[in-house]
Formats: structure tokens, C-alpha cells, sequence
């Protein structure tokens, strides 16, 4: 997770195409990836024996699905309503038995176990979340708070093992804390466009904690663009299951190709995690204008309109359009919508709609 304005290393910005740097960078870690597995080869070491030795391995899970008996499932509901004192609604304990794994987690303190049961929502809501990969990753996760990651721009990250936090105020450390918790259980700590793996990360621990965001404000005006465009739960399944392809196919319906969707997203991400890093120059900025621009278009012609001028006060898209567009110019100043929607915390949905 990000500190804004931070990170102030002035790197010369690339002039390859933003696809072609992605093309690179995916053949780069395969290389990596195929170097690191023959080098665990040759020392005598396999991955599979690295896993036995360092994860435990117990799953109440495949995929979605649990695999243990009613009855288990029924001890698992009483130990957490014992042990923390609480009675736990029938609506909330298919969610609640995800947290099985913090209870059987080794190397988080009581406190820490006790703050997950926030995100049970989150967990109840989202239909597309892998958690058998998600209950490995919070049976092992550790919490570490380490100094001067402020420094690195960095108000806390995780590393796809465990959580690290910057020393803090507690305000800012339970939000960090909910961002990076709500990685691990998605099991996406880098996928795609950057914009997506922060911004939505950033946007759901809003809403669930019911507080304004802390950073990411572009990717986050950004993600609500295309929710505007393809909807929120197919931007929530790209997002839990790492794969921005059903956000593509969607684009496509409205005009164009996949792949053409594919190459404006690209494009978007790279020019706009530069321009927050204060690397871009005048004629990128005026690209990336032009491709938010495309977007838009995306955005009129699903709702059968041709041109029209640009009207934030009643128009949700053109609300997040131009607090964008403000950010580009250099006019660090989030616009809030009059009404500001909510899109996964069903809770709230639920409360706006009455």
C-alpha cells in the first residue's frame, strides 16, 4: 500500500508502448521463475518439499467448497461464539467459517485473530473468492510491524507470506491493516493493471470499514469508471480471481474488441502509475487525457448516448471523470460525489436502496 507522493524517484519514463513493457515484463518473470526452479533442482530441494516444510497444509476447502461435515462446521461456529463471547447470526456463518483458519493460525496474537472477524462481510458478499487458497495464506499469514516503511513510500504491503505495517497511529494502522488482509484473502498481491489490484483493494476496505479511502484516490475514481461501464460484480470477479478477461469481454459488447479494451486499460494503468509517481511528461499527459476520453465513450454508448457535455453534478461517471482528470492536472483534490455510491458492501447498498 502506498504512501502518496512518497515515492519521488525521478526514473526516466521508457518510450516503449505500454503493452510492449508488459509483454517484457511477463517473459522477464517467467525467465526468473524457470532460472529459480532449476537452481532448486540442482541444490537438491523440490517446491513441493519446500511447501511441506514451511506452510501448514490443513483446508477445510476446495475452491469454494468446504469439505468437512455438518457437524464440523457446527463445532467450528460454537468454539469462535465461546471464545469470543458472541452469537453469530445464520446468515453470517458460511462467512464466519473462513476465520477457521485465523483460529488455527500459530503465529497471530489474539487481538490480531479478533480483528479479521471484520472482514466477514467482505466475505459473505463476494461469491467469486478462491478460499482454499485464501484459508492456506490466512492459516500461515504473521503480522510484522516494521519502521521507516514511510520512508519507501510504503505505509504497509503484503508480501504473499505475511503482513508488514508501518509503526503508526492506530487510525491509520487498522485501514492499512484492513488493505492488506484483504490482499491475502484475495491471494493478489500483483495482477494486471495496477489500478486494479490497489485501487479495488483500496475501495473495498472503504467500504467496509465505512470510511473515505486514505490514497489510491486516481485508482480508485478509476474503478469506478468501469463499474459504471461493466458493472461492479464483474469488476469484483476479475479482481478475486485475478483475471481482467470478463472486464474485456464486457467492453466489447458495447463496441470494439477484447483485445481493444485490453490495450486502452494497459495504456491507462501505465500512463496514470507514472503520472502519480510525477514521472510523465506534457505529451503523456495528454495521452493518458485521450485514452480516459475513450473510456468515456465506452461509458455514453452503453447508455445509447452520443456526444454530451460533461455534467459531474448529476452524472455518477463524469463525477469520477473529472475528479481524475483534476488529479492529472495536478489538483490533488478527491471529488466526492453528492451522493457517493456503494458498490460491494451489501449492507449499505441495502440501506441506500430504502
Amino acid at each position: 500500500m502506498d504512501v502518496k507522493n512518497l515515492n519521488i524517484e525521478k526514473n526516466k519514463i521508457s518510450t516503449k508502448s505500454p503493452m510492449k513493457l508488459a509483454k517484457e515484463k511477463s517473459r522477464i518473470f517467467i525467465f526468473n521463475t524457470i532460472l529459480w526452479i532449476s537452481s532448486a533442482t540442482l541444490i537438491g530441494v523440490s517446491i513441493n518439499n519446500i511447501d511441506r516444510y514451511t506452510k501448514d497444509t490443513y483446508n477445510i476447502y476446495s475452491g469454494r467448497k468446504l469439505t468437512i461435515s455438518k457437524k464440523d462446521q457446527e463445532n467450528i461456529i460454537k468454539n469462535i461464539e465461546k471464545k469470543y463471547n458472541i452469537k453469530i447470526k445464520e446468515k453470517q456463518k458460511s462467512s464466519i467459517l473462513f476465520f477457521d483458519s485465523i483460529e488455527r493460525n500459530k503465529k497471530l496474537t489474539p487481538d490480531e485473530k479478533a480483528n479479521f472477524y471484520g472482514l466477514a462481510d467482505l466475505i459473505e458478499d463476494n461469491p467469486y473468492i478462491d478460499k482454499e487458497s485464501a484459508y492456506t495464506n490466512l492459516l500461515n499469514l504473521d503480522i510484522k510491524h516494521k519502521k521507516n516503511l514511510k520512508e519507501k513510500g510504503l505505509a504497509g504491503y503484503w508480501d504473499g507470506n505475511d503482513i508488514y505495517i508501518e509503526d503508526t497511529n492506530p487510525y491509520w494502522e487498522q485501514h492499512v491493516f484492513f488493505h492488506e488482509a484483504i490482499h491475502a484473502i484475495h491471494n493478489n498481491s500483483a495482477f494486471g493493471p495496477k489500478f486494479i489490484y490497489e485501487g479495488m483493494t483500496e475501495l473495498l476496505a472503504s467500504e467496509y470499514l465505512n470510511k473515505p479511502n486514505m490514497t489510491y484516490d486516481e485508482y480508485i475514481s478509476l474503478v469506478k469508471m468501469l463499474c459504471e461501464i461493466v458493472g461492479s460484480d464483474t469488476v469484483l470477479k476479475a479482481y478475486s480471481t485475478n483475471d481482467m478477461t470478463c472486464i474485456y469481454n464486457e467492453m466489447a459488447k458495447i463496441g470494439g474488441k477484447p483485445t481493444d479494451a485490453q490495450e486502452l486499460i494497459y495504456n491507462i494503468d501505465y500512463y496514470l502509475e507514472n503520472i502519480t509517481n510525477e514521472k510523465l511528461s506534457n505529451k503523456q499527459k495528454e495521452k493518458l487525457t485521450g485514452e480516459l476520453y475513450t473510456l468515456r465513450k465506452y461509458y455514453l454508448k452503453k447508455n445509447n448516448e452520443g456526444y454530451k457535455e460533461i455534467d459531474e453534478a448529476n452524472d455518477l461517471f463524469d463525477n469520477y471523470y473529472m475528479s481524475l482528470m483534476r488529479n492529472i492536472e495536478g489538483n490533488y483534490s478527491y471529488v466526492y460525489p453528492r451522493e457517493n455510491k456503494v458498490y460491494f458492501n451489501s449492507e449499505y447498498k441495502n440501506r441506500k436502496s430504502k
